[in-house]
């Protein structure tokens, strides 16, 4: 009789956990699909802009912030390295690009394809099928917060969180466990800020002027 009641106090223990894992599931299923059908509509965007700001997990930025423009194949980014200022662009339509030291006044010119040559928006999912965000949703623990003065979605999954726009779905901050060093100092947090969509010009992304510029041509 006692064992009869153990057991059958261990099957209800078992139940609820399953229960409680079922509905854990559907709820982070539910706002896994949200996330990648906002997702997909910002995969249709060809004109956009962010910057790129890395930091530590206790909020120091390391003085590290990378622009990102990208206007119907045409991309431009800036960065600032070994105190230098940099540019780099590329028309993927005429598979030209253009890397310029605006510091030094020097720039490349090169023809062919470039690594730059497709437009890239950071994204929280890389893979959307049915039994991906299965798995992510059986491993992933999902709160609310703000991020950037947005309110988000924060997925935690192993080392890795990840603030997600609840708005639109676009990326607002990454959290990784791996510590990344540059120039001496160490980053583990990527925040991704000033957001701006169908805003660029053509003008915005013209060919950059080279005049005064000391220039080199590379096939």
């Amino acid at each position: 009789m006692k064992n009869k009641k153990i057991l059958k106090i261990i099957l209800i223990i078992a139940l609820i956990v399953i229960i409680i894992f079922v509905l854990h599931l559907i709820r982070n299923y539910i706002i896994i699909s949200k996330i990648a059908n906002m997702q997909e509509s910002l995969f249709s965007i060809t004109n956009f802009s962010y910057k790129i700001i890395p930091s530590s997990s206790n909020d120091e930025t390391i003085g590290q912030t990378t622009e990102r423009y990208y206007k119907d194949g045409k991309n431009i980014i800036i960065l600032e390295q070994d105190d230098s200022r940099y540019m780099f662009w590329n028309d993927q339509n005429t598979d030209e690009s253009i890397t310029i030291n605006l510091s030094q006044l020097t720039a490349s010119v090169y023809s062919g394809k470039s690594i730059m040559s497709a437009g890239h928006m950071p994204t929280f999912l890389t893979e959307t099928s049915t039994f991906a965000k299965l798995g992510l949703s059986a491993i992933s623990f999902i709160t609310t917060d703000e991020a950037n003065e947005e309110e988000c979605y924060v997925v935690r999954y192993g080392r890795t969180t990840n603030y997600i726009s609840k708005e639109n779905g676009i990326l607002l901050k990454s959290i990784n466990g791996a510590t990344v060093s540059f120039e001496g100092k160490k980053y583990d947090t990527i925040e991704y800020t000033d957001w701006t969509f169908n805003e660029l010009t053509d003008e915005d992304m013209s060919r950059p002027n080279l005049t005064g510029y000391t220039v080199t041509y590379e096939e």
